[in-house]
């Protein structure tokens, strides 16, 4: 590992935490490795977006990366999730590193996230005056459940930490359980998803439950246990916040019942739904055609739009959900099929046994 690989590493990283570049790729092509910035939801050679910046890089400079991220060097054969901080001319910036064995060699991947950009008021989001009031309200009940939803990458986690912001400005009891902790923040109690050491989201938050918190953000609903959970939680006396990857708000409860809730518990639990898509900030100077300005991409940037549904807006679903589950019939145990989870789990986890059915003969 060489001096000018550290060097070469260091510049590409800190040019993109200028940039506002948003990941970093690091792709093998025979000895080499190509360098990509994704810049404003695009992908571009790290050397279109600064002419001083190499097409690729060595090997060295890959495993320098490593070494940072505190990964291990002789592991080649498996996944590996690093972190690091790079110090940039404006503020720090938090690195989240995962490196991927592919068929001609590791394939490393940096996300990044500037300490400089985080948005700590639903104000800064973009939100209008009207969309503020009414995450606001929900905001101030005691319980329910609160879903921020959209495609990958469309800010979901910077809209729920903005939400998680105001709460503890309040002197709110706040807890977030992530996976991964993109940013880090002092007025809130992180806890980082392990699940290699049984640190799992349902895990996570059933014991988190037991911590009295008048706010808990579940990063993202994996599994029907957690959503089941989740669920309920709001239910009895907690405000849950959790997002969901969606294409449209009604897409949230679909994605529900999927999950194996019951309508009913949806309709008493769900308080709010914040859909949300970025739209790119076409370039004046060019007109979109891309120019120097841009580094040819024609955009400059981009923005959140939101739809905020709660409770007033979201009955016409709520009755369109109650009369398409009650037009599908339904297969009892009679007719040879049985639930996934045993009584003992249905009781453990909250899980609600109705909607768990398998679409195949039961042994029993």
């Amino acid at each position: 590992m060489t001096q000018a690989s550290g060097e070469i590493v260091d510049e590409i990283l800190t040019v993109a935490c200028l940039l506002g570049v948003s990941d970093v790729h690091f792709n093998p092509v025979c000895d080499e490795f190509a360098v990509l910035f994704r810049l404003h939801g695009r992908l571009l050679h790290a050397s279109d977006a600064d002419s001083s910046l190499p097409q690729t890089v060595s090997k060295a400079a890959v495993q320098r990366l490593k070494v940072l991220a505190k990964l291990n060097l002789g592991e080649q054969r498996k996944p590996q999730d690093g972190q690091l901080v790079v110090q940039s001319a404006q503020e720090p910036c938090d690195l989240r590193i995962n490196v991927m064995p592919t068929v001609r060699g590791e394939r490393l991947a940096a996300r990044i996230t500037s300490r400089h950009t985080m948005l700590d008021s639903l104000a800064s989001l973009g939100m209008t005056d009207q969309q503020q009031e009414q995450v606001q309200t929900v905001l101030r009940e005691q319980s329910g459940l609160i879903v921020v939803a959209g495609r990958i990458g469309s800010g979901k986690s910077t809209t729920m930490h903005a939400m998680l912001h105001e709460k503890s400005k309040e002197g709110a009891s706040v807890l977030s359980i992530e996976d991964p902790v993109e940013r880090y923040e002092d007025s809130i109690a992180q806890i980082q998803v392990d699940e290699r050491q049984g640190l799992t989201f349902s895990a996570c938050l059933r014991s988190a439950l037991r911590q009295d918190p008048d706010v808990l953000m579940v990063g993202e609903i994996r599994d029907e246990i957690t959503a089941a959970m989740a669920v309920r939680a709001g239910m009895i006396g907690h405000l849950i916040m959790t997002s969901l990857h969606a294409d449209h708000p009604a897409l949230v409860i679909t994605r529900l019942l999927d999950f194996g809730i019951r309508p009913h518990f949806i309709e008493t639990a769900l308080r709010l739904i914040i859909w949300q898509r970025l739209r790119p900030v076409y370039c004046e100077c060019c007109g979109g055609q891309g120019c120097a300005q841009c580094h040819q991409l024609g955009v400059l940037g981009r923005k959140a739009e939101f739809q905020v549904m709660t409770t007033q807006t979201l009955e016409p679903l709520f009755f369109a959900m109650q009369m398409h589950v009650q037009s599908i019939p339904t297969c009892g145990r009679d007719e040879g099929f049985g639930p996934i989870y045993s009584e003992a789990e249905t009781s453990r986890y909250g899980v609600f046994p109705e909607r768990f059915e398998r679409p195949f003969a039961s042994r029993n």
